[in-house]
C-alpha cells in the first residue's frame, strides 16, 4: 500500500480516528506524528479554509515514547474535506519514497521534483539545494523542457492538481542513448537490407493468411481462437489482439450495464421528484416520445411461504426480470424499474400500432402470476397510451394510486382507471355498541357488529385497504377498555396481521378471534374484582332503572364518595358515571331492538325521567336518535 495511514478528523469532538485506534488531536500530532509545522493548530486552521483537498510538502514525522524520539518516516500529507459536511475530513499520509520507487522509472542518476501552484517544493528525490532549478515556464506552458548545465529538466503541469512535475536527466545519458540508438538503427538498416531480399518471397507466401486471420479477429463480434500460423510473431500478435478484443468486450458489457443502471436511477429520481444535477450523468429522461406505464404491486403473503433460500428482495428481482423479458419480446424500447421493495414499474415507448396489444400482455401477466398465488398476490395497473410527455408524472401518480385499490380475493387483479377509492370510516361507527357488548361479554354480538361492517364494505366492492383500516379500528376499539399490560394479550394475534388477510372469510375469522379474546380477557379481569366493585356492579344491575349515585352507594359501604369514585376507576378502568351510562344504554338498545315500547317508556325503564335527556345521551352513545336506531335494526 502507498498509504501509510489515514486520519478521520472529528474537530467537534477533538478526536482523530486512525488505523491503530482513536486519539485526541493533541496526542496524535504532538506525540505519535509530531512535526514542527504540522501541529494541531495547523490542521484546525486548514479545516477552516475553504477548499476540497490540498497536498502539503513531504516531511519527516517523529513519535515520542517516553523521553526518546524516533522517526516514523517521511510522508506526503493530503487533506481532503467534504464540501457538504464540514465535520467530515481526512488526512492521508502517502509513502512518497515507496511511490517514487514504484511508479517513477528514472534513468540512471535521474531525479524527480514536484512543486505546488506557488512553486514551493512538495517532493524531491534529492535535496533540492544540491540541484538548483532553472526558471521553468510551467505556469504558462503545461509541458516542455529546459537544458541547464549538464542536465535536461523535463517538466509537466497537472491540469487538475496544478502540480508541476520536473524530471531531471543528465545530458551525458541522453547523448549516449542517442549514440546507441543511431548505432542500432544503422545495424537494423543494414540487416534489413540483407534480409529483405531473402525474406520477401517467404513473407509474400506465408503472410497473407495470418494477416487475414488477424483482421478477422478484429472485425468479428465474438472472439474465437484464430488458426495458428508458421510465424511465431504473428501468432503472438494474434493472441494479444484476441486478449485485447476480449477485454474490450468485457469493458463494453460493463459500461452498458452501468449505463443501464444509471438510466434507471435517473428515471426513478425524476418520477419520485428527487432533485439531482442531470448534468452530472449526461443522461436525460426521454420525455419526447409517447409512452405507456405498467405498475405491479407484489403483496407477499408472508416470508415463510416463499421457497427455501428466497426472500422478498430476491423474489421481487426475479419477478422484475420476468416482466422485462416478457415485454422485451414485443417492445424494443422499454425500461423496467423497481421503485420500491414491492413495486415494479415498466415504461414502454411503443412504436406505431404496438399500443393495441397492451391489454393482451396484461391478461398474460395475470395468468402467469396467479400460478404463484400461494407465495404472493399481484395487483396490476396500466396507463393509457400517452402522447403528451407532460403527463408522465401524473400517469405515474395515477398508477401508484390504483395499485392501492386492490379488492378482496386471492387472484391477480388488473385495476381499471375507474376503480373505487378506499371508503373512510365514520368516526362513530358502532363504537358505542362495541363498548356496550364488550362490557356485557357478548362475544357473538361483537362479531356480528364487525361482520356487518365487513359485509357493507364487501357489497360496495371496497378496496383491500378499507378492510385493513376497518380491522385496525375494530381491534383498537376493543383494546381501549384494557390497560397497557392487559393489551399485551393481543400480541398473540400477531399471526393474523391485518396486512396478511385477503378474503372476507379470513376477516370474519379474525374479527371472531378478536371478539373472543377481548371477552375472555374482560371476564378474567372481572374475576379479580374486589368485593367493593362487586357490590357496586350488582347494585347497578338491580337498580339501573332508579336514581343511582355515588353518595347512595358510599353510605351503604360506609366509605366516602370520593374514595369510592377513585377506587372504582382504579379497579375497573372506567368512571362510575360512565359505567352506569353504558349499562343503561345497553339495556335501552336491547329494549329498542326486541320490544315495541315507546321511547318515553324505554327512557323511564333505564332510569331517565326526562325523555329529552335520554334521547340526547342515546344519540351521543350510538350516533343515532332512538327512533332512527330502531328503524335501522328492525
Amino acid at each position: 500500500m502507498m498509504i501509510h495511514n489515514i486520519f478521520y478528523l472529528l474537530p467537534d469532538s477533538g478526536i482523530v480516528i486512525e488505523k491503530d485506534g482513536t486519539r485526541s488531536f493533541n496526542e496524535m500530532f504532538a506525540k505519535y506524528y509530531e512535526h514542527p509545522v504540522y501541529t494541531q493548530d495547523f490542521w484546525l486552521n486548514q479545516l477552516s479554509i475553504p477548499y476540497s483537498y490540498k497536498l502539503f510538502p513531504e516531511s519527516e514525522f517523529h513519535s515520542h515514547v517516553g523521553i526518546s524520539s524516533q522517526s516514523v518516516g517521511s510522508y506526503l500529507p493530503i487533506l481532503i474535506k467534504n464540501r457538504f459536511n464540514d465535520r467530515f475530513s481526512l488526512i492521508m499520509l502517502l509513502d512518497s519514497g515507496k511511490m517514487f520507487n514504484t511508479f517513477y522509472q528514472p534513468a540512471r542518476d535521474g531525479d524527480l521534483y514536484i512543486f505546488d501552484e506557488e512553486d514551493n517544493p512538495v517532493f524531491s528525490s534529492r535535496n533540492i539545494e544540491d540541484s538548483p532549478m532553472p526558471a521553468l515556464q510551467a505556469t504558462t506552458i503545461r509541458d516542455g523542457y529546459v537544458k541547464q548545465g549538464n542536465h535536461y529538466y523535463y517538466y509537466r503541469k497537472g491540469p487538475e492538481s496544478q502540480l508541476t512535475y520536473v524530471s531531471v536527466i543528465p545530458t551525458v545519458l541522453i547523448e549516449s542513448k542517442f549514440t546507441q540508438l543511431n548505432g542500432i538503427l544503422i545495424g537494423f538498416l543494414a540487416l534489413s537490407c540483407a534480409l529483405s531480399l531473402g525474406l520477401s518471397l517467404y513473407f509474400t507466401r506465408n503472410l497473407n493468411t495470418p494477416i487475414h486471420e488477424l483482421l478477422k479477429v478484429i472485425r468479428q463480434e465474438v472472439v474465437s481462437k484464430p488458426r495458428k500460423s508458421k510465424i511465431k510473431e504473428l501468432d503472438f500478435m494474434q493472441d494479444k489482439v484476441q486478449e485485447m478484443m476480449r477485454a474490450y468486450q468485457d469493458i463494453k458489457q460493463e459500461v452498458t450495464q452501468k449505463k443501464s443502471l444509471l438510466k434507471n436511477f435517473v428515471y426513478i429520481n425524476y418520477l419520485k421528484k428527487i432533485h439531482t444535477r442531470q448534468s452530472d450523468f449526461n443522461i436525460q429522461p426521454e420525455l419526447t416520445k409517447p409512452f405507456i406505464l405498467i405498475g405491479f404491486h407484489i403483496l407477499y403473503r408472508s416470508n415463510h411461504t416463499l421457497p427455501s433460500g428466497t426472500d422478498e428482495q430476491k423474489a421481487s428481482y426475479y419477478i422484475k426480470e420476468l416482466v422485462h423479458a416478457h415485454l422485451a419480446k414485443s417492445y424494443s424500447d422499454l425500461l423496467t424499474l423497481q421503485m420500491e421493495r414491492q413495486i415494479i414499474l415498466c415504461i414502454l415507448f411503443p412504436k406505431e400500432g404496438e399500443q393495441r396489444h397492451i391489454t393482451d400482455h396484461l391478461e398474460k401477466f395475470k395468468v402467469m402470476m396467479e400460478l404463484d398465488h400461494a407465495y404472493y398476490l399481484t395487483t396490476i395497473a396500466a396507463s393509457p397510451y400517452q402522447s403528451d410527455p407532460a403527463a408522465f408524472t401524473s400517469s405515474y401518480e395515477n398508477i401508484m394510486m390504483r395499485l392501492e385499490q386492490r379488492t378482496l380475493g386471492m387472484d391477480a387483479q388488473i385495476i381499471a382507471e375507474n376503480a373505487c377509492t378506499p371508503e373512510p370510516l365514520r368516526d362513530d361507527w358502532e363504537r358505542a355498541e362495541i363498548a356496550t357488548h364488550l362490557e356485557a361479554g357478548n362475544e357473538e354480538e361483537l362479531w356480528l357488529i364487525g361482520r356487518k361492517a365487513l359485509v357493507h364494505l364487501h357489497k360496495k366492492q371496497a378496496p383491500l385497504a378499507s378492510f385493513t383500516n376497518l380491522a385496525a379500528a375494530f381491534k383498537q376499539q376493543l383494546m381501549k377498555v384494557f390497560t397497557p399490560v392487559e393489551q399485551l394479550h393481543f400480541e398473540e394475534l400477531s399471526r393474523y396481521e391485518e396486512q396478511q388477510l385477503f378474503t372476507l372469510e379470513q376477516y370474519e375469522a379474525y374479527f371472531g378471534l378478536l371478539s373472543r379474546t377481548a371477552c375472555e380477557l374482560l371476564a378474567q379481569k372481572r374475576e379479580r374484582i374486589e368485593p367493593v366493585c362487586d357490590f357496586v356492579l350488582k347494585y347497578v344491575d338491580n337498580h339501573y332503572g332508579e336514581d343511582i349515585s355515588l353518595l347512595i352507594l358510599a353510605e351503604q359501604l360506609k366509605i366516602t364518595p370520593s374514595y369510592l369514585s377513585s377506587y372504582f376507576k382504579e379497579k375497573m378502568g372506567v368512571n362510575f358515571s360512565e359505567y352506569v351510562q353504558t349499562y343503561r344504554m345497553q339495556i335501552a338498545i336491547g329494549l329498542l331492538k326486541k320490544t315495541d315500547m315507546r321511547i318515553q317508556e324505554v327512557a323511564q325503564n333505564v332510569g331517565y325521567q326526562s325523555v329529552n335527556s335520554f334521547i340526547r345521551n342515546f344519540k351521543k352513545f350510538t350516533g343515532y336518535p332512538p327512533g332512527e336506531y330502531r328503524k335501522m335494526n328492525h
